[in-house]
């Protein structure tokens, strides 16, 4: 049984820094998805599995205070090993 890789959410408005975690993310066996603004990621689909958000904080307009409020989608939520 082959499982998808983990996916890592990057959320930066600096093309840079957003390209240089997406090869490090893809360089350890990991699936990188990059978004220039929070509400990009809000309004994308997320997946029904293990994910991690890495999330600028200093990101002007909607940044992580206001993301990170949004991350309470069922997807986002922790789930019990029961």
């Amino acid at each position: 049984m082959t499982t998808a890789p983990v996916t890592v959410f990057v959320v930066d408005d600096d093309a840079g820094v957003r390209e240089a975690l997406g090869n490090l993310i893809r360089s350890v066996g990991l699936r990188p998805q990059l978004f220039a603004a929070a509400l990009d990621f809000l309004e994308s689909p997320k997946p029904d599995a293990p994910a991690c958000l890495i999330l600028d904080v200093r990101m002007p307009g909607l940044g992580a205070s206001t993301a990170s409020s949004g991350s309470r989608t069922p997807a986002f939520t922790s789930r019990s090993s029961s």
